[in-house]
C-alpha cells in the first residue's frame, strides 16, 4: 500500500453516491428520450411530454421569462411538428434499429 491509498479511499466513499446520482439522472433521461422518439413514431399527440417531465423533474426547462417561444408541451408539440414536415424525414418513418 501507498501512503496515499487511505485518502484515495476517502475520494472514492465521497464520490460514489454523487456517481450513483448522476447514473440515475442519465438513466431517466435516456429513458424519457426514448419515450419520446417512440411516443412521436407512434403518432403520439404530445411525444415532447416525456422529456419535458424528466427536464421539469430535474430543473432544466428554461424560465418562462427568457424570451423561449416555446414554453408548453402543447408549443413544444407543434414546434416539433413543424421541424419534422421540413425536413427530410418524419417520425412515422422512424425505425428502431
Amino acid at each position: 500500500m501507498t501512503p496515499n491509498t487511505p485518502d484515495a479511499m476517502l475520494e472514492y466513499a465521497r464520490l460514489r453516491p454523487a456517481l450513483g446520482w448522476l447514473r440515475m439522472r442519465y438513466a431517466n433521461l435516456l429513458a424519457a428520450a426514448r419515450a419520446t422518439l417512440t411516443a412521436a413514431r407512434d403518432g403520439d399527440a404530445h411525444p415532447l411530454a416525456y422529456l419535458i417531465d424528466e427536464l421539469a423533474a430535474q430543473g432544466q426547462l428554461p424560465p418562462p421569462d427568457t424570451g423561449s417561444p416555446i414554453l408548453d408541451a402543447d408549443e413544444l408539440t407543434a414546434w416539433h411538428r413543424m421541424s419534422l414536415d421540413s425536413a427530410s424525414y418524419s417520425a412515422d418513418g422512424w425505425s428502431q434499429r
